[in-house]
Order: C-alpha cells, then sequence, then structure tokens
C-alpha cells in the first residue's frame, strides 16, 4: 500500500508484515476485501476497513521513515520492515503522540 502523510514523507508498505491475518485481520486475506480500505475522518488519520481493523498511524508512519516510537524516552515501536520503499528528510526519532504529520493518506491500493 502506498501512504502519504501530511508532512510529505510518503512510501510503500507490506501490510503483511505488519499484520498476522487473523483474528479482525483475517478478511484481508482477500484482495477484494483488502481494497475496501478507506481513510478516516477528512483529510486523513489512519487507514481501515468495514470490519473496524485498522492499523496505528504512528506504526504505518515508522514504517515508511524507518523511525522508531519513542515514548517517555524509550523506544516503544521499531518497524519491523514493512517499508518497500520511502522518502523521507531525516530519520530521527520521534515521540509518540508527537504527530502532527503522522496523519495518513493513501494514494494507492
Amino acid at each position: 500500500m502506498r501512504l502519504r502523510f501530511e508532512d510529505g514523507k510518503s512510501g510503500t508498505v507490506d501490510i503483511s508484515r505488519l499484520v498476522p491475518f487473523d483474528g479482525v485481520f483475517a478478511p484481508l486475506r482477500e484482495a477484494r476485501y483488502f481494497r475496501k480500505l478507506a481513510v478516516y475522518g477528512e483529510g486523513g488519520g489512519t487507514i481501515y476497513w468495514p470490519n473496524g481493523a485498522d492499523i496505528d498511524p504512528a506504526v504505518l508512519y515508522a514504517e515508511v521513515t524507518g523511525e522508531p516510537i519513542v515514548w517517555a524516552g524509550r523506544v516503544v515501536y521499531k518497524p519491523v520492515g514493512a517499508r518497500v520503499g520511502a522518502r523521507t528528510a531525516n530519520a530521527e526519532p520521534r515521540a509518540a503522540g508527537n504527530s502532527p504529520g503522522r496523519r495518513a493518506r493513501v494514494e494507492a491500493g
């Protein structure tokens, strides 16, 4: 999936590296259902599917940029390498909660 964030950072993320495709994510195994993804709210937020499955925008941002999520001085999420390609300005760790650019916009499925 190709994602672009409000701060201009963008990249392609392999969702199969992020979710287990069981439970709420099980229907995403079918390409037809996967393509039903949408974006919360006007102007972005994160991606979701009709059954309520969604992915935290901070996780998507971390995967696109390669930047870990840092909370209270500790790394709470390291990208798993779901990034297929990306354009980023820098690779500094960002604190969770400092998310003005983390509102995702889906460019293409």
